[in-house]
């Protein structure tokens, strides 16, 4: 926990030295008057822009305003923003499961760090670690509406859309370790009417910023320590094997991911499973929920599985056998480099997958990781990771960053300096191969963190713009708009985790980042936040907010009491319940608004 602590004061002190200043984050602040928002004209709004906003961050308003202020400008800049906010936003969820978690994981395996750790606390921080740098960023610069509408919207379609989608495709799907999930969603429930209490009086304060942080420490210690059966009897992970370790790699489910099992399936390879981390006692038959349940709904064979049982303590080696094979050749571990001369899979399957590798052809030139790393990747990836010239690039490049992160330093004394210190790129190779690991994983740590908190901070500014053009509160903004963009990820990845390996895995997906980004998200950040300004983080507390709350909490409510009720069932009817009860929410702050 202290790792994680230090990586959070890490950044956020960092980021303090950072090029804006107070007056650039107050000028990123441009409220319409109510008289504008109910006027239809663009003249006045054009002229109250460039008066009172900074033109600048507001370019794009300024140009919608002032010169294509009509119904199909809107319809396409609008369009156009929203592609570009998933692009981003699915940028930072490839960024954070290939480069950032690849790097932590590393860095935990060196230090000996055991594998509790990276289960409880390093993969939930990693998935979320692009909210959790949204979350300073907006609420350093005052927009502490946004940011709770987006915390309350992204919750919210995960408890309704996902978890909805997810009962209606898996065809009642029967819960079989009720208890587990009673824990969880208890945890949940506690958790949100805290949060309400928080912002029942329009402020969250330094005290309360406190406690949520110090509730997060006890869950950590909840799950550690009183709820070790769960780890020990019905733990399911995706694994992934490094060839270059002994060790297996758990890693963040992200996109690139589910189209991979996506497109398994088109080509007709039978569905994946989901294995237990933890080994079956020496001597005895190994039960796993594998054994009882069907992973996918497909009327298809499943792929033979081998496990390999290696020292009590390590993990099992799962690999996989296409349905199409017969068990004598040889398996294959689930990679996203894995191929077959098969029909090819679907048109948007196939755009997917091109968007991603263009995403990773971009972040592979800016964020270092040790050559074991792409052993999973494709062979693109290795021939240029293993290019002699990619050295020297991060030599010039990574200096580069850092000092437009941290220094502002003038551009040519660096590149001379970099010049001059150029002889150091030959000693390199001689370093300690334990030691060259560690310093690239902090390096690509440090450029990680880099590049998602200049991400965050344009990602704020594109919705700060679009709000205007919109003419919607920052609230209303967070919970419809950036809310949806930015679950699209977590509605492919976790609704194909449970329609095609194993539904518990795509439910519990939904259950652990609610904590994290209310009890860090909001309570560790706001603390910081609150420590530099010595000022309370105030929001306005309106009708919308207190819909929002109370809709989370009922809905918890209902899932606690319809599951036991309906033998632990979730069928369709539960899904399409849930459905609408978000679509209804959304209406009913659309009306307020």
């Amino acid at each position: 926990m202290l790792l994680l602590l230090s990586l959070f004061y890490l950044f956020n002190s960092s980021f303090a030295f950072s090029k804006l200043s107070p007056l650039e984050i107050d000028l990123d602040q441009c409220s319409l008057p109510t008289k504008l928002i109910s006027s239809s004209s663009s003249n006045q709004i054009c002229k109250y822009i460039e008066k009172n906003c900074n033109t600048s961050y507001f370019k794009i308003s300024q140009i919608f305003y002032c010169k294509y202020n009509n119904l199909i400008s809107l319809i396409l800049i609008s369009c156009l923003i929203l592609i570009v906010l998933c692009l981003i936003l699915l940028s930072l969820s490839i960024l954070v499961s290939n480069y950032l978690f690849k790097n932590l994981n590393e860095l935990t395996q060196k230090f000996g760090l055991n594998n509790q750790i990276l289960s409880f606390i390093l993969i939930p921080l990693t998935n979320s670690f692009p909210d959790l740098i949204n979350y300073f960023i907006v609420l350093e610069s005052g927009n502490s509406n946004l940011i709770i509408g987006q915390l309350m919207g992204s919750i919210l379609i995960m408890f309704t859309i996902i978890i909805g989608f997810i009962s209606i495709m898996n065809k009642n799907y029967i819960v079989e370790q009720p208890k587990l999930l009673i824990i969880d969603l208890s945890w949940i429930l506690v958790v949100l009417i805290l949060f309400s209490y928080v912002l029942s009086d329009g402020k969250i304060t330094k005290i309360e910023c406190l406690v949520m942080s110090i509730v997060y420490i006890c869950y950590i210690i909840f799950l550690s320590v009183f709820d070790k059966e769960k780890i020990k009897n019905f733990d399911e992970e995706l694994l992934i094997q490094c060839d270059d370790h002994e060790h297996i790699l758990e890693q963040p489910y992200n996109i690139e991911d589910a189209l991979d099992i996506i497109s398994n399936d088109e080509r007709q390879y039978g569905s994946i499973q989901s294995v237990s981390r933890t080994p079956s006692p020496r001597n005895s038959p190994r039960s796993t929920p594998l054994n009882s349940r069907s992973a996918s709904p497909l009327p298809t064979p499943l792929p033979t599985i081998i496990s390999v049982k290696s020292n009590e303590n390590d993990y099992l080696s799962v690999n996989y056998i296409p349905k199409d094979k017969s068990p004598v050749t040889t398996p294959f571990v689930l990679s996203r480099s894995c191929s077959y001369h098969q029909p090819k899979p679907k048109l948007l399957t196939l755009i997917f997958q091109y968007v991603c590798n263009c995403i990773d052809f971009v972040l592979i030139f800016l964020i270092p990781f040790h050559r074991c790393i792409e052993n999973e990747d494709s062979k693109w990836k290795s021939s240029v990771r293993h290019n002699s010239l990619m050295k020297f690039w991060y030599f010039f490049e990574i200096p580069l960053l850092i000092n437009y992160q941290f220094f502002q330093l003038n551009i040519n004394y660096v590149i001379l300096g970099l010049i001059v210190t150029f002889p150091i790129v030959f000693t390199f190779d001689y370093l300690k191969h334990d030691l060259k690991i560690i310093f690239i994983s902090v390096l690509g740590i440090v450029t990680s963190l880099i590049i998602i908190s200049n991400i965050s901070i344009h990602i704020l500014q594109i919705l700060k713009n679009l709000g205007l053009i919109w003419k919607i509160s920052d609230y209303i903004l967070g919970l419809l708009v950036f809310s949806i963009s930015n679950s699209i990820n977590d509605v492919i990845t976790n609704i194909t985790l449970a329609t095609k390996i194993n539904p518990i895995l795509g439910i519990n997906s939904c259950l652990g980042t609610p904590l994290l980004i209310i009890l860090l998200g909001i309570g560790f950040n706001g603390y910081v936040v609150i420590q530099q300004t010595g000022k309370s983080i105030k929001f306005d507390l309106n009708s919308s907010v207190i819909l929002s709350t109370t809709s989370l909490i009922i809905t918890i409510v209902f899932i606690l009491i319809y599951l036991p009720s309906n033998h632990w069932n979730f069928d369709r009817k539960l899904g399409i319940g849930l459905i609408g009860w978000y679509f209804l929410i959304a209406f009913i702050n659309l009306y307020l608004e």
